[in-house]
């Protein structure tokens, strides 16, 4: 099984560790460059290690980036991995993690959180 990951590459404070990923697409919007990753199930953990120990540190500003397959969704903030479902009701642990630590509300929608949501994001077929 796979997971497909959004990562936001200005989160990153290294971003040669994308090489460490299966990159599918990318798309900038604005300033952001968003990248669609692909995860294995049995390499997830060390992926989420290897992208928390690359990611901007928390006291620079808090970022995310997140995984989902089916009705699971992780996110992956610098100093935690919060795992819930892709049900936006949800998500109030995330959102509350999030805001606390800055992350304006309108930013913390975890959208695309299925294939299909993905693929449209991206432009891919």
């Amino acid at each position: 099984m796979v997971y497909f990951g959004i990562i936001i590459k200005q989160s990153l404070k290294n971003p040669g560790i994308l090489e460490d990923f299966s990159i599918v697409a990318q798309k900038q919007i604005g300033s952001l460059n968003f990248l669609l990753v692909l995860a294995y199930e049995d390499e997830i953990e060390n992926q989420i290690k290897k992208l928390q120990e690359n990611m901007v540190p928390i006291k620079e500003g808090c970022w995310y980036n997140y995984f989902f397959m089916n009705e699971t969704l992780i996110v992956v903030y610098q100093d935690v991995t919060i795992i819930t479902s892709t049900n936006p009701e949800e998500w109030e642990e995330v959102i509350r993690y999030g805001t606390r630590h800055g992350i304006p509300i309108n930013q913390l929608g975890f959208n695309p959180c299925t294939k299909d949501e993905a693929f449209e994001f991206f432009d891919l077929e």
